[in-house]
C-alpha cells in the first residue's frame, strides 16, 4: 500500500471526535464487484488499506470501522474479515447469517433467527429438493457449493440466467413452495 494513503490515515488518528458527532461510524462493503478487480483477482491494495483503516479506527477519531457483506459462504466472509482486520459482524449468504470476528471459536457464527424455526427449515429442505430434481439434475444449472441456507445457481451454457430464474419460479409455484428468488 502506498505510504501517502497510510500517512493520511495516520494523520486522521490524531483528530479527536466525540463519539456522538462522528459522521460515519461504520462502512459495510459488498465483496463481489467492490473488492475484486475481476472474477478471480482481488484488489489487494484496497484490502490492505481497509486493514490499516480498521487497525487505526476508534470511536473517538474520524476513521470509520469497516466490515463486509456478501452472498458468499461463511468461510469466505470470515477470511475477508480477517484479511481486513474487521472487528464488526459481517453478513454472509445474503443475510442468512452473521460472522462475529471477536467471538470465540464455535461462537463466531449466528444464523438469522427465522432459520431456527422448524417450519422454515422444512420449507427450505423441500425447496432445495425440488430445485435439485427439476433444475440441477436436468443440467440447467449448477449449485454453488458450500452454502448452507442459500441456494445459488449458475446456469449451464447455453442456458441463461433469466431462463433459470423463470424455471425456478415456475417450479416453486407449481409445487406451492415459497422462497425468495432473485437474479
Amino acid at each position: 500500500m502506498d505510504t501517502v494513503r497510510t500517512a493520511e490515515l495516520e494523520e486522521l488518528v490524531s483528530i479527536p471526535v466525540e463519539r456522538e458527532s462522528k459522521k460515519i461510524k461504520l462502512v459495510v462493503s459488498d465483496i463481489e464487484g467492490c473488492l475484486n478487480l475481476n472474477e478471480h483477482t482481488y484488489d489487494l491494495e484496497a484490502l490492505s488499506w481497509m486493514k490499516a483503516a480498521n487497525q487505526l479506527a476508534r470511536e473517538d477519531n474520524p476513521i470509520p470501522f469497516i466490515t463486509v457483506c456478501s452472498g458468499r459462504q461463511h468461510a469466505f466472509v470470515e477470511a475477508i474479515s480477517q484479511i481486513i482486520s474487521s472487528t464488526f459482524p459481517a453478513v454472509f449468504e445474503n443475510g442468512c447469517g452473521l460472522y462475529f470476528p471477536t467471538r470465540s471459536l464455535y461462537e463466531e457464527y449466528a444464523w438469522h433467527p427465522l432459520l431456527s424455526q422448524p417450519e422454515v427449515i422444512s420449507q427450505f429442505m423441500r425447496v432445495r429438493q425440488k430445485i435439485t430434481e427439476e433444475v440441477i439434475v436436468s443440467n440447467l444449472a449448477r449449485r454453488v457449493p458450500g452454502k448452507e441456507m442459500m441456494l445459488s445457481l449458475h446456469p449451464v451454457p447455453p442456458v441463461e440466467v433469466e431462463q433459470v430464474y423463470s424455471i425456478v419460479r415456475e417450479t416453486l409455484a407449481k409445487s406451492q413452495l415459497l422462497a425468495a428468488v432473485t437474479r
